[in-house]
């Protein structure tokens, strides 16, 4: 099965503070994921996983060694092409409905008026918004946030699907319709990389998993590969957050 996403070697580090000290956020990381997989990133808040998810979206480039989408440099306009992405604390402004937002959104993105306007209704039918495409954002719930959130990351027919933390400030029903949410665009046969700190999330969906901490990671493979308990990868307590709600 070809990979969809190649990281070699890749280290992240910033300068902070008043002596603009260097600060290293990622150390080292090499992973493969292959296409049609439902990936699973996991660790605490802090480990490392949106400045991960900024270098394969494109926002930044690495320190040292390399991502590559598709075989193309992750900063290239190839790559972009092939990734829908949805931030962990994405703004949409209110005033627009479900439909004008992604009509902005894929006039933003060099999609043309015809293409836009043919993708908007099975797109928002997909993420089960279709009878609150002309309700205003303002509105919406956070789980309908979420979901116009993926819709947007879904309007050019994207073969990846890059969400990070996608369940984040959902209640346990929300949480159950981002799932299956997930699961449905799996089966469509796109590929998905979610961040999360909750080990029931990924447990849930997930065939394959990587686990980070500190910005270095435990592991990575098939789930069946890892231990029954994901937490015994972790050596403090606060690490990783069980859900016991959902």
């Amino acid at each position: 099965m070809a990979n969809i996403l190649d990281i070699q070697k890749v280290s992240q580090s910033f300068r902070s503070g008043f002596w603009m000290r260097k600060v290293e956020i990622l150390h080292n990381i090499t992973l493969k994921i292959s296409s049609r997989s439902i990936y699973g990133f996991l660790g605490p808040n802090g480990a490392g996983k949106t400045t991960l998810i900024h270098l394969i979206v494109g926002l930044r480039k690495p320190t040292l060694g390399s991502v590559k989408v598709c075989g193309f440099d992750a900063h290239s306009q190839e790559a972009r092409a092939q990734i829908g992405y949805l931030p962990e604390r994405p703004y949409f402004h209110e005033h627009l409905t479900g439909e004008t937002l992604l009509q902005y959104f894929g006039a933003l993105s060099g999609m043309k008026k015809n293409q836009i306007l043919s993708r908007i209704a099975p797109v928002l039918s997909a993420v089960g918004l279709g009878a609150a495409r002309k309700l205003e954002l303002r509105k919406y719930s956070k789980g309908m946030l979420q979901r116009i959130g993926i819709a947007q990351a879904l309007l050019h027919n994207p073969e990846f699907l890059i969400l990070d933390e996608p369940m984040s400030g959902l209640d346990p029903l929300g949480r159950k319709e981002m799932r299956e949410l997930m699961l449905s665009q799996s089966k469509e046969g796109r590929t998905l990389f979610f961040s999360s700190h909750i080990i029931s999330d990924v447990e849930a969906v997930c065939d394959q998993l990587a686990v980070i901490r500190e910005g270095k990671l435990l592991g990575c493979g098939k789930m069946s590969e890892f231990p029954s308990s994901l937490e015994d990868l972790f050596m403090t307590s606060e690490s990783v957050e069980k859900n016991s709600h959902v």
